[in-house]
């Protein structure tokens, strides 16, 4: 290992110097120091700190990331469909598959499922509004996220659920809906990623000073986040510091 470091002391070099660099725009002030005197093994630990979280973006947090958790075996639950083409068959294969996923054939399922008496069963129609966000297909997740609040006396369910409501109300060029969703998440739920989002909102409204103010907000919140979330939440911290960059 040493041998190789000093044959290769210039891609050390580099990869020092484009560490530094990242570092210093970054806001990482305290990394450079690391960067400097332990040239590659601080280049690996910044690697692993600060930039692979925010490679890894997932659309599924903590509290969802067992949302639609099945260990039926597909083939059985297709055969009982074919035995029995219920209600109940339908929606364990369709959550099966989603628990794989295979969305598409989740949503195909379930949509066929709200025939008759489940026409408005609020579990499917809210589990519809959650597989329709993660297949980015944003107007339909307002449309069945915006059902299933309007079928249930306490609203929605998850924390999760709101905020994806609000996501998808700015993907869809809805800022105003976008902006009283997340605001109303933040106030409950201050999480880097709603706040992140909120961010987003303020900008793309032109009211750049609160987007600054929120990014910078997330950037402090990062050492309060639970060692749970903090692979996830990483890339939101990364995606603000970002923002504010520009």
């Amino acid at each position: 290992m040493i041998q190789w470091l000093f044959q290769h002391y210039w891609l050390v070099g580099i990869i020092q110097l484009i560490g530094i660099i990242h570092a210093y725009k970054s806001g990482n002030t305290n990394w450079i120091f690391i960067l400097i005197f332990l040239p590659l093994l601080g280049a690996v630990a910044y690697f692993i700190v600060e930039l692979l979280p925010g490679l890894q973006s997932d659309k599924l947090g903590f509290l969802t990331q067992h949302l639609f958790e099945s260990r039926q075996n597909i083939q059985e639950l297709e055969k009982n469909i074919r035995v029995s083409d219920t209600f109940v068959n339908r929606t364990e294969l369709a959550r099966a598959y989603a628990s794989r996923k295979n969305y598409a054939k989740a949503i195909e399922l379930y949509q066929s499922a709200l025939q008759g008496m489940y026409a408005e069963d609020f579990e499917v129609i809210l589990l519809l509004g959650r597989l329709y966000f993660l297949q980015d297909q944003f107007p339909q997740t307002i449309q069945y996220l915006q059902k299933a609040r309007s079928l249930s006396p306490q609203g929605l369910i998850r924390p999760d659920d709101e905020l994806w409501l609000g996501i998808a109300y700015l993907e869809s060029g809805d800022f105003s809906n976008a902006e009283k969703t997340l605001q109303n998440h933040v106030r409950f739920h201050k999480t880097v990623d709603a706040m992140y989002y909120l961010g987003m909102v303020y900008q793309k409204l032109g009211r750049n000073q609160e987007a600054q103010k929120i990014w910078t907000e997330v950037l402090d919140q990062r050492d309060l986040i639970p060692k749970q979330n903090r692979q996830f939440h990483m890339q939101y911290i990364h995606k603000a510091r970002k923002a504010l960059s520009k």
